[in-house]
């Protein structure tokens, strides 16, 4: 894809951080995810275009940021071992054209064009350092329209975090004056770092089959009358409540040990992490627009002896989610957390460090908020999410939920081996609810 990079450069708070504001420690859940850059892309249309528009545009957006970064401090300092130093480096920031129109990009988003949008250079000693909170690539389309590339570290930024961030900046651009988001960065408060945790401690401990060079991603779609069908089939006692995105992932869980079976020819006991938020736990009392990593793992098991019905996987995972209780988050909170943490943390070792299952991850940004995100050029007409790295294999044995465009229906990005996927792709019961789409994202 033709493209141009027009300028880069670092953009700063407008006004100092006060020294009281200069360390930021990191929460416990901060401290056990890893410094590694998560890619988003959205992509705005706009009928206006021309050299006055672009420079206006460009010139705006920066000013707007460097005013939002006053309130979003952190985001434009540096990552260390246990703290951001919000010294002010600034918000790394890219800004480029594509002689591409933005429908014709979104229509056909190849990975090689998304790698494209990011503010990404293997070569760049920003990058080798790894020091930077943010980076950001602004792109302008030859149509006017705009498609805002972040990269933002898991180690202080989830996906909730990045979306209150753009919608904040939305906000300061379009020079709103009331309701302005104020974020609260004191999770650490609430959830204080132990120092004495290994570096190498995480909430997922990946095992080695994770990472395969032969990482086959696809994107299943579940539009509203499929999910709504699904969750009707998959819903074990009227009573309980079932969210789609529990129906989703428990229908591609399914599916997945299906194709395990149907790979070795007979069935191993499979292990699904599953991230649950804690956001909205009474017991932790977090701000609305707190940010940090605010997220647990649970580990559903299911047996091999157990009989693989929808019904019986939903049950494997509500049960599972629901230990993450009012309970659970009183006991992980303050001083007295440290020691509940070390006892998960081993168990969760101990669990990833036996060959006798097989193990997936799954994860939703749905409903975080992106669609949301308003700069004065309407919604995003689409979010891209993805590797940047060419040279990544990608992460195998992951489930990856996000919202359509429409807000209503659910995409899910699976990656697999490439036998497991061959089968996956032509279960009749998936596709009984879920179209492929023919291009992933990255």
């Amino acid at each position: 894809m033709e493209m141009k990079i027009i300028s880069k450069q670092n953009i700063k708070p407008k006004s100092p951080t006060p020294e009281h504001l200069k360390i930021l420690k990191f929460s416990v859940l901060d401290q056990l995810c890893a410094h590694a850059y998560i890619p988003f892309v959205l992509l705005f249309s706009n009928n206006q275009n021309g050299p006055d528009f672009i420079t206006k545009t460009r010139d705006h957006l920066k000013h707007s940021l460097s005013e939002t970064l006053v309130r979003f401090y952190p985001l434009a300092g540096e990552v260390n071992d246990l703290h951001i130093d919000c010294n002010d480096t600034g918000v790394y920031y890219v800004e480029s054209l594509v002689h591409k129109s933005i429908a014709e990009f979104s229509e056909n988003p190849k990975s090689k064009y998304v790698r494209q949008l990011f503010a990404y250079d293997p070569d760049s000693q920003e990058l080798v350092t790894k020091k930077y909170v943010v980076l950001m690539q602004v792109n302008i389309f030859s149509c006017g329209g705009i498609g805002i590339a972040l990269l933002t570290t898991h180690k202080l930024i989830d996906a909730y975090s990045s979306a209150i961030f753009l919608q904040t900046w939305g906000q300061t651009v379009r020079g709103c004056s009331e309701n302005i988001i104020t974020p609260w960065f004191d999770v650490s408060h609430v959830l204080p770092q132990i120092p004495t945790l290994p570096k190498t401690a995480s909430m997922v401990s990946w095992p080695l089959n994770f990472r395969r060079p032969k990482c086959v991603p696809r994107w299943f779609v579940f539009d509203s009358n499929a999910i709504s069908s699904l969750k009707d089939k998959a819903t074990i006692m009227k009573e309980k409540k079932l969210s789609r995105v529990v129906a989703v992932v428990a229908l591609l869980w399914k599916c997945i040990i299906s194709a395990s079976m149907a790979k070795n020819g007979f069935r191993r006991k499979s292990v699904l992490s599953f991230a649950v938020g804690l956001r909205k736990k009474n017991t932790l009392s977090l701000p609305n627009y707190s940010i940090g990593n605010i997220f647990w793992f649970v580990n559903a098991m299911f047996s091999s002896e157990t009989a693989l019905e929808l019904s019986s996987v939903v049950g494997c995972l509500q049960n599972s989610i629901a230990k993450i209780d009012e309970n659970f988050a009183e006991e992980i909170k303050g001083e007295k957390g440290s020691l509940k943490m070390k006892e998960v943390l081993r168990k969760l070792e101990d669990v990833y460090s036996k060959d006798e299952a097989d193990y997936y991850v799954a994860t939703s940004i749905c409903n975080a908020g992106f669609y949301d995100v308003d700069f004065g050029w309407g919604k995003p007409i689409k979010t891209l999410h993805g590797c940047p790295d060419a040279d990544n294999p990608g992460v195998t044995n992951l489930i990856f939920l996000s919202e359509t465009e429409s807000g209503d229906g659910i995409e899910a990005l699976v990656s697999l081996g490439e036998e497991d996927m061959k089968i996956l792709e032509h279960d009749d019961e998936l596709l009984a609810f879920a179209s492929i789409k023919p291009t992933p994202n990255f």
